[in-house]
């Protein structure tokens, strides 16, 4: 499978256990949709190579997974910090409200205050939170991706209105 046929869902971002687990950390908000997955597309040496999934145990926006043929802890931290796929046919209904990292790229961002701020280049997906970096000119600009941030998102016209706290977008533009 090619890349263009398929959307990021998360990151694999540690081993678990003895027995070969991995955690995959999901860029959703409500991974709950993803508790019958039965195969992944992992990014390996830029290639989306399938694994079938033997258990997934979905714990809020991250999952404890066994892959088949994974069945050591060496194993699984060869994956770590690979990228997960699944193609775009798979693609689940959103609500409005709602979106994967991948829709959003090339989005413009509009803050409250200061008006148009450049374009989303990719979300960074972080245990901890996630980032938008933004195209702004030559300037690159990271926006927390957090409900108190993000006041809205326009699937429609492709805009994201922000609330950014005083002070950070002018780090950036000094």
């Amino acid at each position: 499978m090619e890349k263009s046929e398929a959307y990021n869902i998360g990151t694999i971002v540690k081993s678990q256990g003895t027995t070969g687990e991995m955690v995959f950390l999901f860029n959703v908000d409500d991974s709950s949709g993803y508790t019958g997955l039965e195969f992944v597309f992992i990014e390996i040496e830029e290639r989306l190579i399938p694994f079938h999934i033997d258990s997934i145990r979905i714990k809020e926006a991250y999952a404890i997974v066994s892959l088949e043929d994974i069945n050591t802890p060496e194993q699984a931290r060869e994956l770590v910090g690979k990228n997960i796929y699944l193609p775009l046919t798979d693609m689940l209904d959103l609500k409005q409200d709602q979106f994967l990292s991948c829709e959003i790229i090339g989005f413009t961002v509009v803050d409250k205050e200061k008006g148009e701020i450049g374009r989303v280049k990719q979300v960074i997906d972080q245990p901890e939170q996630s980032l938008l970096q933004i195209s702004y000119g030559k300037k690159e600009i990271l926006i927390p991706l957090v409900d108190e941030i993000i006041l809205n998102v326009d699937k429609i016209s492709h805009q994201i209105t922000i609330q950014a706290p005083e002070g950070l977008i002018d780090l950036y533009m000094d």
